[in-house]
């Protein structure tokens, strides 16, 4: 990029209508080998057939985050509620409150059991009205145990 020659007259000289390698994770420009659309697959599957909690891991750099991002967005066209924190250094009632945050549900207060209590009355809603509620949590491994322990309730 030295020579002064603009990025966009890069792209736009190979043929690119926006840059193919951004910074941030772009979820419209992931690559689905053979591989990672089975993977995204069963991701789809499990989360259809409510499994649970599941776990993506991989070396930092190989479009996890992406991958989520890629998953909320199908999800969300399929007519599923979601929520995406990607702030794990919240541990605890705070985190719980960005879980809420995310999904829209407002609490009467601000305590720990108001924030439960009105998740799980908004959980029972959707899952009355037959609707799937997905939370991806991304680099969990910053979580504390209590506050796992919390999201596992």
């Amino acid at each position: 990029m030295s020579s002064g020659f603009p990025l966009s007259a890069y792209l736009q000289h190979l043929g690119f209508t926006r840059n193919p390698f951004p910074v941030t994770p772009d979820e419209h420009g992931i690559f689905f080998s053979a591989r990672l659309a089975e993977q995204f697959t069963e991701l789809l599957h499990f989360i259809e057939q409510r499994k649970g909690f599941m776990l993506v891991t991989g070396d930092v750099g190989v479009g996890k985050t992406t991958l989520s991002r890629a998953l909320l967005t199908r999800l969300a066209e399929q007519g599923a509620c979601t929520a995406l924190v990607f702030n794990t250094f919240l541990q605890g009632a705070d985190l719980l409150r960005a879980i809420n945050r995310d999904f829209g549900v407002t609490a009467a207060g601000d305590s720990l059991e108001a924030q439960l209590q009105a998740l799980n009355t908004w959980l029972l809603q959707q899952h009355e009205k037959g609707r799937n509620c997905v939370l991806i949590l991304d680099d969990a491994q910053g979580l504390d145990v209590p506050s796992l322990e919390l999201v596992g309730r």
